[in-house]
C-alpha cells in the first residue's frame, strides 16, 4: 500500500518568481510572497503564496502557507514557524476534496495522520512520532471496510499485521520484528479456511510449511531452512493420499523421488498406484528410474547420468509387452532402436545419430511383412523410399 506524504513542490519542473505583495510592520517585518509556475502564454500561474520574515540569511517561511495546482485550485495549506511546518497541514485533490490531513511539530510529522479517497471516504489512518509511523496503520476500502492493519514502531513494522477482503474475510496474518518477517505467517482462502501456514525468520521461511485445500485438507507439507526448501517434501490429494514424496537440499531436489497416481482423477477411479520412482542429485535426475502404468506395470525404465538419459532405455505397453528400446549417450538417442506393436510384433527399426534418424529404416505390417524401407540423413529423409504390399510387391516409390 502506498502512503501519501506531503510533497511541497518539484524543483525540476518549476521556475519561481518571488513577489512581495504585503508588508506589515510589527515587531518582526513579515511579508507575503508569491512564486509562479512557468507559462509562455500567461507569464505564470501562482504556485505558492506564503508569509515570510526577513533574517540576515534571507527570507524564511513564517505564517500561513498555501500552494496551488496549475488550474488555480488549492493544493496544500498549512503554517510555518521559522521555516518549519507547525500544526495542521492539509493536502487536496485537484477537485477540491481533502486528500491528506496531518500535523507537524518543528518540521516533523507528529500525531494523527489521515488520507482520503477522491470522493471523501477515509483511505488510511495512523499516527506519527518524530516523523515516523508509530502506531497501527489502518487502511480502508473505498466503502469503509477495513482492508489492512499494520503495526509500526519507530517507523518499522513491528508485531502482528492483518488483511481482510471487502467481504470481511481474513486474507492473511503476518508477524514482524524490526521491519522483517518474523514469526507465524498465514494466508487464507476466500471461504476463510487456512490456505498456507509457515514461520519466517528475518524475512525468510524457516521450519515446517503447510498449504491446504479450501476444505482444510493438507495439500503440501515441506520444510524450509533460511528460505530454502530442505529435508522432506510431501504433496497430497484431497483424500489425504500421498502424491509426491521427495527430498530437498538448499532448494534443489536431492535424494529419493516417489510419486503416485491421483485416485481423485475420474480417469483413474479407485486406482492409487505408484507412478514414478527414482532419485535426484542436486536438482538433476540420477541413477535408475522407473515410471509405471496405472495398473502397476512398468511403462518406462532406464538410467540417468548427470541429469541426462544414459544407456539402454525400455518402454512397455500396459500389458507388459515391450513397446520400444534403444540407447542414449549424453541424453541423445544413438545406435539401433526398435519399436513394437502391442502384441510384440516388430513395428519398425532403424538407427539414430545425435538424437536424429540416420541411415536405413524398416517398417513392418503387424503380420511381420515389410511395409516401408527408407533412409535418413541427419533427421531428414534421404534417397529412395519404397512401400510394399504384404506380398512384397512395390506399391509406391519416392525419392528424397
Amino acid at each position: 500500500m502506498k502512503f501519501f506524504l506531503p510533497v511541497l513542490f518539484n524543483p525540476l519542473i518549476l521556475i519561481f518568481f518571488h513577489l512581495v505583495v504585503i508588508t506589515s510592520l510589527t515587531a518582526i517585518s513579515q511579508d507575503t510572497l508569491l512564486t509562479f509556475y512557468y507559462s509562455k502564454n500567461q507569464g505564470g500561474e501562482i504556485f505558492e503564496k506564503y508569509q515570510a520574515i526577513k533574517k540576515d540569511t534571507g527570507s524564511v517561511k513564517h505564517g500561513l502557507y498555501r500552494c496551488y495546482y496549475t488550474n488555480g485550485t488549492l493544493w496544500q495549506e498549512g503554517t510555518y514557524f521559522n521555516n518549519h511546518l507547525a500544526g495542521e497541514y492539509l493536502i487536496y485533490y485537484d477537485n477540491g476534496m481533502l486528500k491528506q490531513k496531518l500535523y507537524f511539530e518543528n518540521g516533523l510529522r507528529e500525531g494523527n495522520f489521515e488520507s482520503f479517497y477522491p470522493e471523501g471516504s477515509v483511505m488510511q489512518r495512523g499516527k506519527f512520532s518524530h516523523d515516523r509511523f508509530d502506531s497501527i496503520l489502518t487502511i480502508y476500502y473505498e466503502k469503509g471496510q477495513v482492508q489492512e492493519q499494520i503495526s509500526y514502531r519507530d517507523g518499522k513494522k513491528e508485531g502482528t499485521s492483518t488483511a481482510w477482503s471487502e467481504k470481511g474475510v481474513k486474507i492473511n496474518i503476518r508477524n514482524y520484528t524490526d521491519d522483517k518477517g518474523n514469526g507465524v505467517w498465514e494466508f487464507y482462502h476466500e471461504n476463510g479456511q487456512l490456505k498456507e501456514k509457515g514461520s519466517k525468520k528475518d524475512d525468510r521461511y524457516d521450519g515446517d510449511f503447510y498449504s491446504f485445500f479450501p476444505d482444510g485438507v493438507v495439500n503440501i507439507h515441506c520444510y524450509y531452512s533460511g528460505g530454502k526448501l530442505n529435508k522432506s517434501y510431501f504433496r497430497f490429494n484431497r483424500n489425504g493420499d500421498t502424491l509426491v514424496a521427495c527430498q530437498y537440499h538448499n532448494d534443489s531436489l536431492h535424494g529419493t523421488w516417489m510419486s503416485w497416481f491421483d485416485n481423485t482423477d475420474p480417469k483413474l477411479k479407485e486406482i492409487h498406484q505408484g507412478e514414478e520412482i527414482g532419485k535426484y542429485e542436486y536438482g538433476k535426475p540420477a541413477g535408475q528410474w522407473k515410471i509405471f502404468h496405472p495398473n502397476g506395470k512398468i511403462r518406462i525404465t532406464g538410467h540417468y547420468q548427470n541429469g541426462l538419459y544414459e544407456g539402454r532405455w525400455y518402454a512397455y505397453y500396459p500389458n507388459d509387452t515391450l513397446k520400444q528400446t534403444g540407447i542414449y549417450r549424453n541424453g541423445k538417442a544413438t545406435g539401433t532402436w526398435k519399436f513394437y506393436y502391442p502384441d510384440g510384433q516388430l513395428h519398425k527399426t532403424g538407427r539414430y545419430k545425435n538424437d536424429e534418424e540416420h541411415g536405413k529404416w524398416h517398417m513392418y505390417y503387424e503380420t511381420g511383412e515389410i511395409k516401408i524401407i527408407g533412409s535418413y540423413r541427419n533427421g531428414k529423409r534421404h534417397g529412395t523410399a519404397r512401400a510394399y504390399d504384404k506380398s512384397g510387391k512395390v506399391i509406391e516409390e519416392q525419392k528424397y
